[in-house]
C-alpha cells in the first residue's frame, strides 16, 4: 500500500514505520489532557491512498502513562487532517508536546463487500448463541 502524505503545517512530522506492522504518529500540537478527559489531537498531515483503511492504536509506552487511543480511523476517501482521539485514563494531567509520538497506525487492506439478502441462513452448532456462548 502506498500512502501519499501531505504535511499541513511546518511542524508536522511524517508518520514513520521503524519496525513492526504499525507506524508512529506524532502530535502537531502541545496540549495538556486533564484526568478522565478526551482530547482530539491534531497530527498535521492528510493523506491519499487506495484499497484499505488505517486504524489508530495505542503505543505501549504512552498507554503505560494512562493515555489511550479512544478512536481513529482513516478511510481512503478522507482528505482532511489526521486527528487521534486520546483519553487520559490516569489521575494526573498528561502533557503532550509537538513532535511527541502519541499513537501508532495499522494499515489494513480491505476487500469490497457485497451483501446478499436471503430468507434463511444455514444452520451451525452455535446457532444464535450470543455473548459467552462459545466454549461451554
Amino acid at each position: 500500500m502506498i500512502i501519499q502524505i501531505k504535511k499541513l503545517t511546518p511542524t508536522a512530522r511524517m508518520p514513520e514505520q521503524k519496525m513492526g506492522a504499525g507506524f508512529d504518529l506524532y502530535s502537531d500540537e502541545a496540549v495538556t489532557i486533564r484526568p478522565d478527559s478526551l482530547w482530539l489531537v491534531d497530527l498535521g498531515v492528510a493523506s491519499s491512498f487506495k484499497g484499505g483503511v488505517i486504524i489508530f492504536k495505542d503505543r505501549s509506552g504512552v498507554a503505560l502513562k494512562g493515555v489511550e487511543v479512544h478512536a481513529g480511523v482513516i478511510d481512503p476517501e478522507y482528505r482532511g487532517e489526521w486527528r487521534v482521539l486520546l483519553k487520559n485514563a490516569s489521575h494526573c494531567d498528561v502533557r503532550i508536546e509537538v513532535g511527541d509520538r502519541i499513537a501508532q497506525a495499522l494499515p489494513f487492506v480491505t476487500p469490497t463487500i457485497f451483501f446478499d439478502e436471503v430468507a434463511t441462513l444455514d444452520e451451525t452448532e452455535r446457532g444464535d448463541g450470543a455473548f459467552g456462548s462459545t466454549g461451554r
